[in-house]
């Protein structure tokens, strides 16, 4: 698990606009999840799985960097 998988994302509700915060370690394609309005969200396509392998290369860049 990468030092950056607990950041929190912030995700706008399509219907009422409230911020919905979600780790970046529970974002996965095809999960969906539910508002407090009741609007149903689905993680579509690969852009967390993108993400997630970014932020893990740039993990090992600032550990080397480090040494």
């Amino acid at each position: 698990m990468s030092m950056f998988s607990d950041q929190e994302l912030s995700i706008d509700c399509p219907s009422c606009h409230r911020k919905i915060k979600r780790r970046l370690s529970q974002l996965r394609n095809g999960q969906s999840f539910r508002c407090a309005c009741g609007q149903s969200i689905r993680i579509e396509g690969d852009g967390a799985t993108k993400a997630k392998r970014e932020l893990e290369k740039l993990e090992r860049t600032l550990r080397r960097l480090g040494r």
